[in-house]
């Protein structure tokens, strides 16, 4: 399953990058398809189909963002939430990308950002648990839009993401 989503990932980045974004959402739907079939036909709970439940998550937080830059703010959230009901609930980084895909995809859709604060804060107390200073940077850019957006001061979380970026260059 890896090699197989790995190169619609690459075409999926590739086309971005060329600015071709409708052949970029259709590289990432091929990389869902598969591995969403992966993991229906997967046994549960072995490695490969953790690693299933992974893909499935990375590619509909991937394809949940295109959809909300698009603006298409519905069909984000309703991915979103199909996919947490796919994958089921756990306190790992894919589960939190997509519980931000789908509150970023609900506040856009209906301007209610609350529940986009609450998730955006679940998925940083998350991302720290790993350590990956990136993604904390993403997640923390993440949180100050989400409060931003629902009218709550965001000015620490804006300095907390210049000092992160400063300190990782």
């Amino acid at each position: 399953i890896g090699s197989r989503i790995g190169i619609h990932q690459v075409v999926m980045e590739e086309r971005l990058s060329a600015g071709l974004v409708d052949e970029a959402v259709e590289a990432l739907r091929r990389s869902l398809t598969i591995a969403e079939a992966t993991l229906s036909s997967t046994p549960r709970p072995s490695l490969a189909w953790r690693e299933a439940r992974s893909a499935v998550a990375r590619a509909g937080s991937a394809l949940a963002l295109l959809e909300y830059e698009q603006l298409r703010f519905l069909d984000s959230w309703r991915l979103a939430e199909r996919l947490l009901e796919r994958i089921g609930p756990a306190e790992d980084v894919e589960t939190a990308a997509l519980s931000l895909a789908r509150a970023r995809g609900r506040a856009g859709e209906t301007n209610d950002a609350e529940p986009w604060v609450t998730d955006a804060t679940a998925a940083l107390a998350v991302v720290r648990a790993t350590g990956d200073r990136a993604l904390e940077l993403e997640t923390l850019v993440e949180l100050a839009g989400a409060r931003g957006e629902a009218g709550l001061p965001a000015i620490d979380d804006w300095r907390a993401v210049g000092a992160l970026a400063t300190q990782l260059g």
